[in-house]
């Protein structure tokens, strides 16, 4: 007996341990089955005290009568069904007539407290047919997520609701969602677990955190695109638009739906689509909403109304495309401006974590349930995490998502010592990139870089210009510390795909890219460049030979120009200058005693405006003067006698430098290289036989390969033809070094087989 008293001490003793540490181990030990009992036993009395019982009909009551028996007694519903569960029971009822699912769902505060269970909820099945959740303890408190069940598409589990059962955020159900909560509510830790839930799936993820990347850009590899300011964000959404527009065509060419029928009346989505045409659905994630809507001047205000426009688009249409909206942030009111009231009622999932005020609880759920609103009120301040629920049918629920760190899941600790080690290992080799200065996007570290970066003016123009319209609209929202080679990969692809593109100005794309990644490499913000990576290939050039032009055609431009532009032609065709060299030719660069040009200056167009530069490269050179060129510029300065130009050196706002230039328009001023292509080289190379005619509009066909730099392959061709070395050739042409000249005008140079023949023979002439 005493061993049998020891027994029944220590199991109660545990029981009472685990019910107070672990109350999850508890349920499945003792309190399922104490719980079981002590419903079955209770259960008439408690559904008769709380009003859940019918009186016997008309019929039993005569009946028991007529055999002299005692009254019946009040009938309770009939249990179809109680099964235990992780967190509690689930009791399936059948009504007695006259009975309602309200009449249950009203006495669950009478039912939690007589069977003695932590929490009731009811649900009406079917008619007649209502399922009890008893839940045995805070489920809460500390939650613990089921083993996840078989997947289905855009059902993410991120929340356990009160009743032990597992919240999921079904976008296919409920496609666009709005959470709101205050500082240090939980909010940031059920953001993450959408995120990690959304991962496995097939799914773009494009983020906005308009906090400077405080919350989104740790899980930046996760996501597909980042912004992390107004303008970025903007960009995103309507690039989201055009390809919303993109999905509805798809789906009404594959469907037959008519062009006529507008977009909003279209009832099919992209699952009706077969897989392979399926678009990649997109779930667009912004944290703190608020910071698109504020503005404080007129060009920030028109911004806003940009981006609010393109979310209420996306939020009215973007479901049967697959686009999914998931709006964050403290507060989502009418006081944020127009357009936030029609976004709102869109977005049908609500979700309230701990809010500063009732006003905050009633934007999330005041157009769908009042309770939900006093429930949200009601969340208790010392458990972040905890959270309303609901959707448009006005149910809801209290929730809690599981705790996420942003580095690793709980109870992980190998993986955080690993990635320890890792991170001493490349600080020993410095290699170590600190994540929070590398949240920077390309495109807000490529701005910079132009900034500080020592090239010229015009190049700079040029280059800023190629990653604005190209690399900027491909990659400029990723991440720096998100790089891989799969990304430049993709982007070579995109170059190589894109008819507007050509080879050569796709390479000089990627080498705009590949200067900026190597200075992120510099500064510390990428441990090595992707572009440096194996498998990543610059993109392809079509190798396109130098065909020069014959005489007759350098005499037959020539003759085609007016009389004051022809020596122009001399000077590209007899001393290899550029266009840009030409133009910027003065009176004291000639030296006709020596039969010298000095090449020392150019004219640019920097925006728009004039400037003298240096030669290309800042290779000043000296070139011969030809008799013949000679001979026709001493008449040239005669009839058009040369002025000075006073232009500023370098830069729109560098110094002023003046020199007497010897080629001039008809108003004796600069000759603009945009007005004398259209207006006096291209009805020359018509004139010539070059290119066609102008069109009934008056303009002429492009004609790159005819441009002014035809006369410095023309200068090249004849001189490699007279047998000049290659070096001679770039030293004259201003090249960087003579392996351009050799890439570009090595089949131009004659061939050596008939002097190799005729050395050999001679040799063996002599030998024998």
């Amino acid at each position: 007996m005493t061993w049998l008293m020891v027994a029944v001490v220590v199991v109660v003793a545990a029981a009472g341990l685990l019910r107070w540490r672990r109350p999850a181990w508890y349920w499945l030990t003792f309190g399922a089955l104490v719980a079981t009992v002590r419903i079955l036993v209770r259960y008439a009395s408690v559904m008769e005290a709380c009003g859940l019982t019918v009186p016997p009909s008309r019929w039993r009551l005569a009946l028991a009568r007529m055999t002299n028996r005692p009254a019946p007694e009040s009938r309770p519903p009939r249990i179809l069904r109680l099964r235990p569960t992780r967190t509690g029971l689930v009791l399936r009822l059948k009504l007695q007539p006259g009975q309602d699912a309200f009449d249950v769902a009203a006495a669950t505060d009478r039912l939690r407290h007589s069977f003695g269970v932590y929490g009731v909820t009811s649900r009406e099945l079917r008619s007649g047919v209502v399922e009890v959740r008893m839940t045995g303890y805070d489920v809460l408190q500390r939650v613990q997520m089921p083993a996840p069940a078989e997947p289905r598409p855009m059902r993410i589990p991120v929340a356990l609701r009160e009743d032990g059962a597992v919240h999921y955020r079904d976008y296919r159900a409920v496609p666009h969602g709005l959470t709101l909560g205050a500082t240090e509510s939980g909010k940031s830790v059920y953001q993450r677990n959408l995120v990690a839930g959304l991962a496995p799936h097939h799914v773009a993820l494009v983020g906005i955190d308009c906090k400077q990347g405080v919350e989104l850009f740790p899980l930046a590899r996760r996501f597909s695109a980042l912004a992390d300011n107004p303008d970025t964000a903007l960009d995103l959404l309507e690039a989201l638009v055009g390809h919303m527009k993109d999905v509805y065509q798809l789906i009404r060419a594959e469907q037959r739906i008519s062009v006529a029928v507008p977009d909003a009346e279209i009832a099919a989505d992209i699952w009706d689509l077969r897989e392979d045409l399926r678009a990649v659905p997109v779930v667009v994630l912004v944290d703190e909403v608020a910071e698109l809507a504020l503005f404080a001047s007129k060009d920030e205000e028109k911004r806003r109304d940009r981006i609010i426009t393109a979310l209420v688009r996306l939020a009215q249409l973007g479901r049967a495309a697959g686009i999914y909206l998931e709006i964050c942030g403290q507060r989502f009111g009418s006081e944020l401006g127009k357009g936030i009231t029609m976004l709102r009622a869109q977005l049908t999932g609500r979700t309230a974590h701990r809010v500063n005020d009732e006003t905050s609880a009633d934007m999330a759920f005041g157009d769908l349930s009042p309770d939900a609103v006093l429930a949200a009120i009601q969340l208790p301040t010392d458990t972040p995490g905890i959270a309303v629920t609901g959707d448009s049918t006005g149910g809801w629920a209290r929730i809690r998502a599981p705790h996420t760190t942003k580095s690793f899941p709980d109870r992980q600790k190998r993986l955080a010592e690993l990635w320890l080690i890792e991170i001493a290992s490349d600080m020993s080799r410095g290699r170590y990139v600190d994540p929070r200065a590398a949240r920077v996007t390309f495109k807000g570290y490529a701005v910079k870089w132009l900034e500080t970066h020592g090239i010229d003016p015009a190049s700079q123009v040029v280059v800023e210009q190629r990653l604005r319209l190209h690399a900027f609209r491909l990659i400029g929202s990723r991440p720096l510390d998100s790089f891989r080679p799969e990304h430049i990969r993709g982007l070579v692809s995109a170059l190589e795909n894109d008819p507007a593109v050509s080879g050569g100005y796709a390479r000089n794309i990627y080498g705009d890219v590949r200067a900026v990644l190597s200075a992120a490499v510099d500064d510390g913000l990428l441990p090595r460049n992707p572009c440096s990576a194996k498998s990543v290939r610059p993109p392809a050039v079509e190798q396109r030979r130098v065909v020069p032009w014959l005489p007759e055609q350098v005499q037959a431009v020539r003759a085609a120009l007016p009389q004051r532009y022809r020596p122009m032609v001399d000077m590209g065709a007899g001393c290899g200058l550029r266009q840009g060299e030409i133009v910027g030719l003065a009176e004291d660069a000639v030296d006709f005693a020596s039969g010298i040009v000095r090449v020392l200056r150019q004219v640019k167009l920097i925006r728009g405006k004039a400037v003298f530069a240096p030669p290309k490269c800042n290779k000043e050179r000296d070139v011969p003067l030809p008799p013949s060129v000679a001979d026709a510029l001493p008449a040239h300065m005669d009839a058009f006698k040369p002025v000075e130009i006073t232009l500023p050196w370098r830069k729109p706002d560098g110094p002023k430098v003046s020199a007497r230039l010897l080629f001039t328009n008809t108003a004796s001023g600069l000759v603009w290289r945009s007005n004398f292509n259209v207006q006096e080289w291209k009805p020359a190379l018509a004139a010539a036989g070059l290119i066609s005619e102008a069109g009934a509009d008056g303009k002429y066909e492009s004609a790159r390969e005819h441009g002014m730099h035809a006369l410095r392959h023309f200068y090249a061709s004849v001189l490699l033809d007279a047998g000049e070395s290659i070096k001679a050739v770039s030293e004259y042409l201003g090249h960087a070094d003579p392996g351009l000249t050799l890439r570009v005008y090595a089949h131009l140079m004659p061939s050596s087989q008939e002097r190799t023949r005729s050395a050999i023979d001679q040799s063996l002439r002599f030998s024998g």
